[in-house]
C-alpha cells in the first residue's frame, strides 16, 4: 500500500526539510578569533556546504516526485495538511489558529473524538507513536483493580502519552485522564 505523505514530510524524514542548511549555524563565534587558515577552511566550507545541501535536497524533491508517478507515495491533499496542522499544531501558533479557522469557515472536522480515535487505531493494530502499551506496573500505580484483573487474564491496553487515557485491546476507552 502507498505511503501517504506530503513533500515537508518527505524532506523532513532526509533531514532536507528547511530550504536552507544551518551548518555554519553552530561555526560563528570564536572566543579567541581564527588564524588565517582557519579563515581560508571556514570561507571554503562555507561556500561548499550549502551548494551539496541544494543538490542533496533538489534530488530528494525528484525523487518524491517520481515515488509519486509511481505510486509509491501518495501526496496529502491541501485539506488534510490543514487539518493536521490544525489538529497537532501548538494553540498558540498563528499558523494553527488560522488553520482552525479555516476548517471551521469550510465546515471540516479537525477536532479529534474518541470515537475517530477508536476506529483509527483499530485499524492500524495499535501502531501508533502516541500510544504505548500499558504494563502490569503502570496498572497497579494507577490502582484500577478492574484493569489488572483483565490484564492477568491475557487483555492489553494501551496508555496515550498526551492525555493519559487508557484504552483496551478493542479501542474502547477505558479510564479518562487520569
Amino acid at each position: 500500500m502507498a505511503e501517504k505523505l506530503s513533500l515537508e514530510e518527505f524532506l523532513g524524514k532526509k533531514g532536507l526539510r528547511d530550504p536552507i542548511s544551518d551548518y555554519m549555524q553552530d561555526k560563528t563565534v570564536f572566543p579567541h578569533g581564527l588564524s588565517a587558515r582557519q579563515r581560508k577552511q571556514l570561507e571554503k566550507d562555507a561556500f561548499e556546504h550549502p551548494k551539496k545541501y541544494n543538490e542533496k535536497r533538489t534530488s530528494a524533491i525528484r525523487e518524491y516526485y517520481q515515488s509519486v508517478e509511481s505510486g509509491k507515495i501518495l501526496p496529502k491533499t491541501r485539506k488534510e495538511i490543514t487539518i493536521e496542522t490544525a489538529r497537532y499544531g501548538h494553540p498558540d501558533n498563528a499558523a494553527t489558529k488560522a488553520a482552525r479557522r479555516m476548517c471551521q469557515k469550510r465546515g471540516w472536522k479537525w477536532e479529534i473524538t474518541v470515537a475517530d480515535m477508536e476506529e483509527k487505531f483499530r485499524q492500524n493494530g495499535w501502531k501508533n507513536p502516541h500510544f504505548t502499551e500499558l504494563s502490569i506496573a503502570e496498572a497497579e500505580k494507577i490502582g484500577c483493580p478492574t484493569i489488572l484483573a483483565q490484564m492477568s487474564s491475557g487483555k492489553k491496553f494501551f496508555r496515550m502519552t498526551v492525555s493519559r487515557n487508557i484504552f483496551d485491546q478493542d479501542g474502547k476507552l477505558v479510564l479518562f485522564d487520569l
